[in-house]
């Protein structure tokens, strides 16, 4: 049966091995207007090692959260998507490099928690611009995929099953994606509050 050249589900349709050819994509490389923290977030810089990273990322998210516990929102769906772009933040973005920090700015009012998690590396993987795509139009709802399973790749080790944009999609009523002023990834979440839908 013949495939879509378009089809962005498709390990090697047109668009996705282009993509591949090209390269990771380096955001420095982007001359786009950068994502600035507003002066009414609350703005927080980890650092993070990588023999104690997770239990560090855990304390940050359960720290973060906490300021927000008591408006109406729920714990779990805040919890997930905030903990796994702060991982995939220090993992993918820095590279898992502890010098390199990791920004948690916030907002957080009667209608909607904001929360921005900034990296320092700003380098993506070519196959993640689909990836995300589908997560945006609500495809992964219909097949439950990881990152490496779409990319058609093994996973770099056990730990890591490839599934943070799908929780973060799944948990967040809105995610966007920004470059920093620095370069750096921005991974925009927000949580509306369901005591006010």
């Amino acid at each position: 049966m013949a495939k879509d050249i378009f089809d962005v589900d498709v390990v090697d349709s047109l668009v996705r091995r282009l993509m591949r050819e090209h390269g990771v994509l380096n955001l420095r490389d982007f001359d786009v207007e950068p994502y600035e923290i507003r002066p009414e977030y609350t703005t927080e810089n980890f650092f993070f090692h990588p023999d104690s990273y997770k239990r560090e990322i855990k304390a940050t998210v359960t720290h973060v959260v906490n300021s927000i516990e008591g408006e109406g929102y729920n714990l779990y769906t805040l919890t997930t998507p905030l903990y796994e772009m702060v991982l995939n933040a220090f993992q993918h973005g820095n590279r898992r490099d502890p010098s390199k920090q990791v920004t948690i700015s916030r907002k957080v009012n009667d209608a909607s928690a904001e929360i921005a998690v900034i990296d320092e590396g700003g380098v993506i993987d070519p196959e993640l611009i689909p990836f995300i795509l589908i997560h945006r139009e609500g495809r992964h709802e219909e097949q439950v995929m990881g990152f490496y399973e779409f990319a058609g790749r093994d996973r770099p080790n056990n730990e890591n099953l490839g599934r943070g944009i799908f929780f973060t999609h799944t948990y967040s009523d809105n995610v966007q994606y920004f470059k920093s002023p620095e370069g750096g990834l921005v991974v925009h979440l927000t949580s509306l509050n369901p005591e006010k839908i």
